[in-house]
């Protein structure tokens, strides 16, 4: 029995590519749980924490694009923090690249980590589709 491959489509019911949505879960990250749902500019802010929280090619379930690279240049006992002030900018840009609601990441600043562990603190400025944001990362 032979079947019909021909395909037709009308090229009006064929639609562009969809904006993908903004709308997700809220994470609360200090209890560890979901705590409603969040859009737009704040939903940016959380996506950006989690890429940062996430080291690249870590995790199997995250493709090879998802991720920073902050801590494993961090960790090389070779690189000096002049090294790590002209490099982190570059790697939390690229890990920031993917998300098509980032407009543009600059405006980094260095400081010590007052927290707990041992390490650099960065902020900068992260212009998305919804507005500005000032983030701020330790690693």
């Amino acid at each position: 029995m032979e079947m019909d491959t021909d395909l037709v489509l009308d090229i009006d019911e064929v639609e562009e590519d969809a904006e993908q949505e903004s709308r997700t879960y809220k994470i609360d990250f200090e209890n560890g749980c979901i705590n409603g749902m969040i859009d737009g500019l704040e939903a940016v802010e959380q996506a950006i924490a989690k890429i940062l929280l996430t080291e690249r090619y870590k995790n199997l379930v995250y493709s090879d694009d998802y991720g920073c690279e902050v801590l494993d240049t961090m960790m090389s006992d070779e690189n000096t923090d002049a090294f790590l002030e002209a490099e982190i900018p570059d790697l939390i840009a690229d890990a920031l690249a993917d998300d098509e609601r980032i407009l543009s990441v600059d405006h980094f600043e260095f400081y010590d980590s007052t927290d707990e562990r041992d390490g650099l603190k960065v902020t900068f400025d992260v212009s998305t589709i919804y507005g500005e944001l000032n983030m701020e990362g330790v690693f």
